[in-house]
């Protein structure tokens, strides 16, 4: 909205932090946004809830909007690196979000690998969620590549229904 004030944004952001502490009483371990479309109110966000980390892309899609993950590291959390992928292929007519990879150790030692995602609209044919969705399957194959213990969590907003033909999450992973 063009009308944001920072009273407005004080409001809306303790807002969320009341929706996100609500049930649960403490924050989770990490959080996922989707439809971020400025780093400075993620950032804002971030402290207002408590999260000391945070991991964002920058899309090359024209309407800014981005995917990022907020998180506190811990003695059972490390997450010392991201990366950030460019979807890319003939399935696509135009630009879609990055798809963000968070690279993480949980107590033990074991990796776990973290992929935040905000796949094409249902105003996109079924294919161009499919496309994304062979994309982030072979991340997901790579990083079993080289660890083959290693834990794979994907987040996000998948834009993917029920009746969805073919369905992207169910055919391809």
């Amino acid at each position: 909205a063009k009308d944001w004030t920072p009273p407005r944004l004080a409001v809306k952001l303790s807002q969320i932090r009341d929706v996100i502490l609500k049930e649960r009483g403490h924050l989770p371990d990490m959080l996922s946004l989707e439809e971020v479309e400025n780093a400075n109110v993620v950032k804002m966000l971030a402290q207002e809830l408590g999260f000391t980390r945070l991991a964002m892309t920058d899309s090359p899609d024209v309407r800014g909007i981005d995917v990022a993950l907020l998180f506190n590291e811990s003695r059972a959390l490390s997450c010392p690196s991201y990366a950030e992928y460019e979807v890319r292929g003939s399935f696509l007519s135009g630009f879609t979000r990055n798809i963000l990879e968070l690279h993480c150790r949980v107590e033990g030692g074991q990796q776990l690998i973290v992929y935040a995602n905000h796949w094409p609209s249902q105003a996109a044919p079924p294919s161009v969620r499919m496309g994304v969705a062979k994309f982030v399957k072979q991340l997901v194959d790579e990083r079993l590549g080289d660890d083959p213990s290693a834990h794979i969590l994907l987040l996000g907003d998948f834009n993917v229904v029920n009746t969805e033909q073919p369905h992207a999450i169910q055919t391809v992973f």
